[in-house]
């Protein structure tokens, strides 16, 4: 392997008030990443207890990235950030850049009754710009 291709990390972290909705863009540390797995931590932020979080979209320059069980990506998929509190191998998102409107944007909902802590932790590989939005 290259220094190129051995794996790397991009993390993000944001605290989410009670009953709102965010947008977190995620950008590549240099020219473009590629994604290979992801782990979303959500805590109470008070009390430091697990929470979650709805996953309302995600996407790379406006791609859905979920994909429904039965292959098919579906922009209205939903799901909940329990999914990924251990770190999960299968991702298939495409690979994002490292200027705004390139990131890999996730679209939050804090459906809690307090505020919350989200930590998202990518593991990947860095690769040039022009995979930006390609698999």
């Amino acid at each position: 392997m290259t220094n190129n291709d051995s794996i790397k990390y991009v993390c993000k972290d944001a605290t989410i008030a009670y009953n709102c909705v965010v947008s977190l863009e995620i950008l590549a540390p240099t020219e473009g990443f590629l994604p290979k797995s992801l782990q979303i931590i959500v805590k109470n932020s008070e009390t430091k207890k697990d929470a979650v979080v709805e996953i309302a979209n995600v996407t790379v320059i406006g791609d859905p990235q979920l994909v429904n069980f039965n292959g098919m990506r579906n922009s209205s998929m939903r799901g909940l950030s329990l999914v990924f509190n251990q770190s999960q191998d299968f991702v298939d998102f495409v690979t994002f850049g490292a200027y705004n409107g390139q990131g890999l944007v996730f679209d939050l909902i804090n459906p809690n009754n307090y505020s919350v802590n989200v930590s998202i932790i990518l593991s990947g590989l860095n690769v040039s710009n022009e995979m930006v939005g390609m698999r």
